[in-house]
């Protein structure tokens, strides 16, 4: 009976250690796996920079918004990080720039503008070739149709010509 009850009280104690490392595993399970969700600390600063890359500064001109020192630009930095971690993918970040301050802020423009860059090219394409038209009917010779004369037209100038000579003779 005595070795019945020492081996009782054995297992007794295994069950007990064994539900106080049940207790401390359930228990670091319940601890760590929300500290290990929260240790995402949201986007680094590559990834901010990787969007801000993409944007001008909206003080500076033609200053991508990642090099400016300005305090414009770091609101603009915060923002676009406070975004990446709400979810929001780098084209939806450029989107609501865009939408809020202008294409002129997106390093690159949209291709809807392509009017934009397609236009002067198209009108320097134009003025060319008008300039071209011009200039060759400029230099082409005319032709003049001959006229003949007759002595009727040289005798009905006499009279100039005769106070022509006159005029010449006394100025001599």
């Amino acid at each position: 009976m005595l070795k019945r009850a020492n081996r009782d009280s054995r297992r007794d104690r295994r069950r007990a250690g064994f539900k106080w490392m049940g207790a401390i595993l359930v228990l670091s399970i319940v601890i760590l796996l929300p500290t290990a969700a929260w240790a995402d600390d949201g986007p680094t600063q590559d990834e901010v920079n990787a969007v801000s890359r993409k944007l001008f500064c909206p003080v500076c001109e033609n200053t991508p918004l990642d090099v400016c020192p300005t305090e414009a630009c770091q609101q603009w930095r915060d923002v676009i990080q406070t975004r990446l971690v709400e979810g929001q993918s780098e084209q939806e970040i450029l989107d609501y720039f865009a939408e809020m301050y202008g294409d002129s802020v997106l390093a690159q423009p949209p291709p809807r503008q392509w009017a934009a860059w397609a236009l002067p090219v198209l009108f320097l394409v134009l003025g060319a070739a008008a300039l071209v038209f011009w200039l060759r009917s400029w230099t082409k010779p005319v032709p003049i149709a001959a006229q003949v004369v007759t002595e009727e037209q040289i005798d009905g100038n006499q009279p100039h010509t005769e106070r022509l000579e006159r005029e010449l003779t006394e100025w001599e």
